[in-house]
């Protein structure tokens, strides 16, 4: 009867005595309900783990029942880490931080991550958004502002992402997600209220997707959001917002309307500093005889 209780995986108790119950955040745990474990495997595990006095995962890997890979997939659950397998999710495997948190590119991410908590969003609560920009396209701003939000989200903060490049959107590819009710929509009053959507497979992202590419770019991300544009709760919910925002187009715009500044500015300079020139030379012009 004991191999047959053994081989059953079942713990004969005595009356009133409390039955082990397996932790639900263990690795074996993890592993089972991600079907990447079977109950029998996990119990050939803990018999050699408790024989030899090993780690779980050292002794799943000297059974030859699971990789390293698996292991780091179950510690990355664990700790709050959680990350995707490749040809499982719909997110874009060029988010490198969702699928591969401890790879070399990954931890430059977190290298600049740790940073940007340091020198910004340590400076206060207005210190909550962080926009991505670059002067050109393929420079990698939609790669770094996807990435950057997976890896603040990895730290169990909830992060939204928002696309704001209007002249060629993103994120809603790269992440897998609709375009409704997305900020162009929003922003031309032909929408209700911002969806914001979840990120599969990623508990603490959420992405707002810039939606289809308007002819007026320029004009509709000079528009402010009304409160009622967005829910109410945005601004509390999200620890961390990473705005994708303003390409080049909406850069040159602010340089060329400074330069006009300067040039008017420079213009009624030159007006006046002529007028005294004249004046000095013809008397007359200031009303004298």
């Amino acid at each position: 009867m004991n191999a047959a209780v053994e081989k059953g995986n079942i713990i004969p108790v005595a009356t009133g005595s409390t039955v082990p119950v397996r932790d639900e955040h263990s690795i074996g745990t993890i592993l089972i309900q991600a079907r990447r474990l079977t109950p029998d495997d996990a119990e050939r595990i803990m018999r050699l783990q408790r024989q030899q006095g090993l780690l779980f995962g050292d002794a799943a890997i000297q059974l030859g029942l699971l990789t390293k890979a698996d292991i780091e997939f179950a510690l990355a659950r664990q700790f709050d880490c959680p990350y995707l397998m490749r040809g499982e999710s719909k997110i874009s495997e060029s988010v490198v931080a969702a699928y591969a948190p401890f790879g070399p590119q990954a931890q430059v991410l977190g290298a600049l991550r740790s940073q940007l908590m340091l020198r910004w969003f340590d400076g206060g609560p207005d210190h909550k958004a962080l926009a991505i920009v670059s002067a050109e396209r393929s420079e990698g701003r939609s790669f770094i502002a996807a990435n950057l939000a997976v890896s603040f989200s990895q730290l169990g903060q909830k992060t939204l992402l928002i696309d704001a490049d209007m002249r060629n959107p993103s994120q809603h590819n790269l992440f897998g997600v609709d375009i409704g009710g997305s900020l162009s929509e929003v922003l031309s009053g032909r929408a209700g209220p911002a969806t914001i959507k979840h990120v599969s497979g990623l508990p603490n992202l959420w992405v707002f997707t810039a939606g289809a590419p308007p002819p007026n770019s320029l004009e509709l991300l000079a528009r402010p959001l009304r409160a009622q544009d967005i829910p109410e709760h945005v601004p509390e919910q999200y620890e961390y917002q990473n705005q994708q925002e303003r390409r080049r187009e909406h850069k040159e715009q602010a340089r060329y309307e400074r330069q006009s500044q300067q040039r008017a500015r420079a213009h009624r300079n030159h007006g006046y500093r002529s007028s005294e020139t004249k004046a000095q030379h013809h008397p007359q012009c200031d009303g004298s005889e």
